[in-house]
């Protein structure tokens, strides 16, 4: 008998269970052709038992790799619905979760309840087990979660273009204007007020629809400013506007989307007149914002390290996995402050900000009045699946 007490676990996916004995089923993550063999008859009334692989010595390319397979296999139980997920994690132990945002619409937060478990006790017995049914059991009850509906907004704003034809179609140029509230305990400020997280970029974005709406005559095709809510908590609102786009996918020709830019004392080093395109070369809009900003004095490049594990991790993946070439511009990718209340206004740099803002609008407008849109680079095969929503979207085998 292995207990886990509520400081020892965080809810993933909120859901009332009240299993008895329950048989469990271990599932190996690392495994995929295991995974495809999976069925909802197999998994029917059973506890599913994983654990999160260990990255901690693995290279940054693995360790990307690796946890690509992990959110595919996510999805994978979730459909499968068994009567409840648990998760083992390696490493550290955390604290119990407090309130999160759901939202009710989004197919990838229904499902079963899942639970993320820190026990070396359960895994060391996970270990040890054979996948496929076990001969433990599992005997769990969660209470239904309070729920109090809240309402968040995306914020548009739509430049209409100025060419009969191409202002049928748009460019997309993002931010989030949310960060991660207040900190739960500690003495003096504890209020997460994201400056450069994304504060940034929020203002990047207001100063590029000003400066581009003064326009005459405006940019050919149309350009659609959205400030996103509910980033930090799950792409939260590029994944409600993807379901519900206010023009269609279709016509979207590029994402540019804006996260960072404040912070010149990047943890690798200074970052000046210059900024990182995540997934530079997945499509050739890394090329074209690159030859814009240089003739504004700005280095767009390709971050030898970030470039392919930051391109998941921000709004600009929503809208790729719907098929639009879409990428996050970043001026420090790592910086002293990240995710802590001491990301303060007076840190940033404003001078460089204006540098790389000024590159960015140049990048929009040349975008913006080129009447070949931008493309998913064939010759890349990270790219693929891209390139293959894309197809998809404009009705292309």
């Amino acid at each position: 008998r292995i207990p886990v007490s509520p400081k020892d676990l965080s809810v993933q996916r909120a859901g009332a269970a009240e299993l008895e004995r329950a048989p469990v089923f271990k599932v190996t993550i690392e495994d995929p052709e295991a995974l495809k063999q999976l069925s909802a008859e197999a998994l029917a009334g059973k506890v599913v038992l994983t654990a999160m692989p260990d990255a901690g010595r693995m290279e940054a390319e693995r360790r990307r790799e690796l946890f690509s397979l992990v959110n595919r296999a996510r999805s994978i139980l979730s459909r499968l619905k068994p009567a409840l997920i648990v998760t083992l994690r390696r490493g550290m132990m955390f604290a119990a979760s407090g309130a999160r945002l759901r939202d009710p619409s989004d197919p990838e937060q229904s499902g079963p309840p899942a639970l993320l478990v820190s026990s070396s006790e359960l895994l060391e017995a996970f270990e040890s087990m054979a996948p496929g049914v076990t001969d433990a059991t599992a005997t769990v009850r969660i209470p239904a979660p309070e729920e109090e509906p809240v309402k968040l907004r995306n914020v548009a704003a739509l430049l209409r273009g100025s060419d009969p034809a191409l202002k049928e179609t748009f460019v997309l140029v993002t931010a989030h204007y949310d960060h991660t509230g207040r900190a739960t305990g500690g003495e003096g400020d504890r209020i997460f007020n994201g400056a450069n997280d994304n504060a940034s970029g929020v203002a990047a974005l207001l100063d590029l629809a000003a400066a581009l709406g003064r326009m005459k005559p405006l940019p050919k095709r149309s350009i659609i400013f959205l400030a996103l809510f509910g980033e930090e908590k799950g792409l939260l609102g590029s994944r409600y506007y993807v379901r519900h786009p206010l023009f269609p996918l279709e016509k979207s020709v590029a994402n540019i989307n804006l996260e960072q830019l404040g912070r010149t004392d990047a943890t690798e080093g200074p970052q000046v007149a210059r900024a990182a395109l995540t997934g530079f070369d997945y499509s050739d809009l890394g090329e074209r914002l690159a030859q814009a900003a240089g003739l504004t004095g700005v280095t767009i490049f390709r971050h030898p390290q970030a470039n392919d594990s930051y391109f998941s991790r921000s709004d600009n993946v929503v809208f790729a996995r719907a098929g639009i070439p879409a990428h996050t511009l970043s001026v420090a990718l790592n910086f002293p402050d990240y995710h802590r209340v001491s990301d303060h206004w007076e840190k940033l740099d404003y001078a460089n900000m204006e540098k790389v803002t000024r590159a960015v609008a140049l990048g929009v407008l040349r975008i913006a009045n080129d009447a070949e849109p931008p493309r998913w680079n064939p010759q890349n095969p990270r790219a693929e699946p891209y390139r293959k929503a894309w197809r998809q979207i404009h009705g292309q085998p």
